[in-house]
């Protein structure tokens, strides 16, 4: 499967700390380095510019009305073309949304960089909190928050718990899955609204108040319990967390092998039974 990172400048657009993306590119850091560190390593350093939608006619150039090009600082590369009101936000942002999350609530930045030419960025930050699912301390799920945007339409900005380490195309992928599916707490900014930090971290609750929801097993929630929800998410969880197997195996089962079958047979079932 293809990794899809952006290599506009002649070098991968991924910064890391840990183990190694399984694509092997990107530059690895040491914990603890600042957010203009990350910016350089990650290859962010640029801005979108917002440039009139141009064309000749019979020799004549024309500009279109409320449409506009977003264009590269670095490279001049077109990334896009936006409507008037689409509101911007900067690969500078992305990272800059984590700075009092690492300095003051003990979050740790994993990974971050671009895909398809600079039109996604995204970075990713671990909490301090971990869980086991396992009873026994020996498969631990990390919680991860994940900020991502596009330039090009293709996602909103999006802010969300996951369970996934993002390195590429792929991973991006899996984890916005895994936010769907999974009924992670999000919170997604569309592009004709401006995109506000500290109201997308308070909505999204994103203390231990939203780790605790993120870990809760679905048939424990009071709205859930006793009920064919509570089924199907006891049915998600085991399948997700208990169900012999670990690591890459365990997760390639949920997605795509028996385990998908299994969570997609217990969902059926509960349609059939409330008639739907």
């Amino acid at each position: 499967m293809a990794h899809e990172l952006d290599f506009s400048t002649g070098d991968p657009a991924i910064a890391y700390i840990g183990d190694t993306p399984w694509h092997g590119f990107g530059e690895k850091l040491p914990e603890g380095q600042p957010i203009e560190a990350w910016l350089k390593a990650a290859r962010l350093e640029w801005d979108l510019k917002r440039l009139p939608v141009q064309y000749l006619v019979d020799g004549r150039l024309r500009t279109m009305e409320d449409r506009f090009v977003l264009v590269r600082s670095d490279t001049q590369g077109a990334l896009s073309v936006v409507s008037g009101d689409y509101q911007i936000v900067q690969p500078k942002e992305i990272l800059e949304f984590y700075r009092d999350l690492v300095d003051i609530f003990g979050y740790t930045l994993e990974t971050s960089g671009a895909l398809d030419g600079g039109r996604k960025v995204w970075a990713l930050a671990r909490t301090p909190t971990y869980t086991s699912v396992d009873g026994q301390g020996e498969d631990t799920l990390a919680a991860y928050v994940l900020l991502a945007t596009s330039c090009d339409k293709t996602l909103a900005t999006t802010a969300a718990f996951t369970s996934i380490r993002v390195v590429c195309q792929n991973t991006l992928s899996f984890a916005m899955k895994d936010i769907s599916t999974g009924k992670r707490p999000q919170e997604k900014v569309p592009h004709n609204l401006r995109f506000h930090p500290d109201r997308v971290k308070e909505r999204l609750g994103i203390m231990d108040k939203a780790w605790g929801e993120f870990m809760m097993p679905g048939q424990e929630m009071k709205s859930a319990k006793g009920t064919l929800w509570g089924a199907v998410n006891a049915v998600t969880y085991y399948t997700d967390h208990v169900r012999p197997g670990t690591g890459v195996d365990r997760l390639d089962s949920a997605w795509f092998g028996t385990g998908y079958a299994l969570k997609e047979k217990a969902w059926a079932k509960a349609s059939e039974l409330v008639g739907r």
